[in-house]
């Protein structure tokens, strides 16, 4: 395999590969090489998948087939991408704020767009009872899985930021916290 040639001629130190979803099986195979390190992958309070088993009653449209248990137990980690589903994830989203000028501009009045700010909303339970903000919320939800070593994000500001840093000294959601995100999850957000 080349990969293994270029790691023995020092070319490359570590090795990962991105996950699209409803490719579980694959990305077991590519793991099961002993080759990669790292997956690249979504994990969000919209779909959890990646992270664990697909709640029966929740519709997606991507199973990840928990490939970050996968990744951890083949002794490889994940890269988050997309923590806060595009923007979708966020106070301003709820509100129907605009996005900032430098962030990718979506129109928050499609039915997609406005189906993804109804699940946002009724994930704001998370953020209001840990006087945080649902960016926040979505961020310590990436954090609190153990096979995730980092969570990549856009920033379209330093107060952004310095927002998401916060999140590092935050501890877990409560069991009951859980329990009712997964209700949420079983009942498909309520929708």
């Amino acid at each position: 395999m080349k990969f293994r040639r270029l790691r023995r001629a020092g070319k490359i130190k570590y090795a990962g590969f991105i996950c699209r979803g409803n490719d579980g099986e694959e990305v077991r195979q590519l793991l099961d090489t002993g080759v990669f390190h790292l997956i690249n992958v979504p994990y969000t309070l919209f779909n959890p998948t990646a992270g664990r088993s697909k709640p029966d009653g929740l519709t997606i449209e991507r199973n990840y087939a928990a490939v970050i248990d996968a990744a951890r137990q083949r002794g490889a980690s994940a890269a988050v991408y997309s923590p806060l589903a595009s923007g979708f994830l966020t106070d301003d989203s709820v509100a129907g704020i605009r996005r900032h000028r430098l962030a990718r501009a979506y129109d928050l009045e499609t039915p997609s767009s406005l189906r993804l700010r109804q699940r946002a909303r009724a994930l704001t339970f998370l953020s209001r009872e840990n006087g945080c903000t649902l960016a926040q919320a979505a961020y310590r939800f990436v954090l609190m899985h153990q096979g995730i070593a980092t969570a990549l994000g856009g920033f379209s500001s330093e107060s952004q930021l310095e927002e998401i840093v916060a999140v590092s000294e935050m501890s877990p959601y409560s069991s009951d916290q859980m329990a009712r995100l997964e209700a949420l999850w079983n009942a498909d957000f309520g929708i």
